[in-house]
């Protein structure tokens, strides 16, 4: 069973970085994992679904750097968000939230977040942003 987020938090520069990866990827799509502490996402790494040994080995450096993975992300070139479509890609990290990126909707990507719960039903996490302290020079 999923653990409850009440919110996950992203800083701008990872928000920034997640869109354009999106973007750049178009139809064939983006997919990876975010590390960092619980609620707080810090580091994209990009992670095809279908190799298991390499995640693998991604999430034992990560143990080394004293890392997690903290959620997944994936995004679509076209439409909105769906149950039919998102649901499988949760399901293969149902403990995880699941970052979704939509590319093409007249011109405007728009990133929503997931967890799935026991009876399979996503429910949305909201999203807030990080602002960072710009250091003086």
């Amino acid at each position: 069973m999923a653990m409850a987020h009440q919110r996950i938090t992203l800083s701008r520069q990872l928000t920034n970085q997640l869109l354009a990866l999106a973007q750049a990827a178009g139809p064939e799509g983006l997919s990876g994992i975010i590390s960092g502490d619980q609620g707080q996402l810090q580091s994209f790494h990009a992670v095809n679904p279908a190799l298991v040994a390499a995640e693998k080995a991604l999430q034992d450096r990560l143990a080394l750097s004293g890392e997690k993975i903290t959620a997944t992300v994936h995004s679509y070139h076209e439409g909105l968000p769906t149950l039919q479509r998102d649901l499988p890609p949760m399901s293969l990290k149902p403990d995880l939230p699941h970052l979704i990126v939509t590319t093409n909707i007249k011109g405007v990507l728009e990133m929503r977040a997931f967890e799935l719960f026991s009876d399979d039903a996503p429910r949305e996490i909201p999203l807030s942003l990080r602002e960072e302290r710009v250091k003086p020079s």
